[in-house]
């Protein structure tokens, strides 16, 4: 097991898929296909001023990214998924 810096990943997750942080934060492991390395962007992490809440779900009209995951994240990710 690699001793990761608790937001390391989520940069990198930033740098590789071009994510906004309440994405990357919203991430699940299910959203990961770590086999075909495949990726679903279906959440995203926000703040509601007016309820002062915490949200997670896209907006209606916003677009699920589904992306590939580059090959340099794949190691990392499965560091992490075994460490669980």
């Amino acid at each position: 097991k690699k001793d990761y810096s608790r937001f390391y990943p989520i940069a990198l997750l930033q740098i590789g898929l071009g994510l906004r942080i309440g994405e990357a934060l919203g991430m699940q492991w299910d959203d990961f296909d770590l086999v075909r390395r495949e990726v679903n962007v279906e959440r995203n992490i926000a703040w509601n001023k007016e309820t002062r809440e915490l949200f997670s779900k896209k907006r209606k009209n916003a677009k699920v990214l589904e992306a590939v995951l580059p090959e340099f994240l794949v190691p990392v990710l499965m560091d992490l998924l075994v460490s669980r």
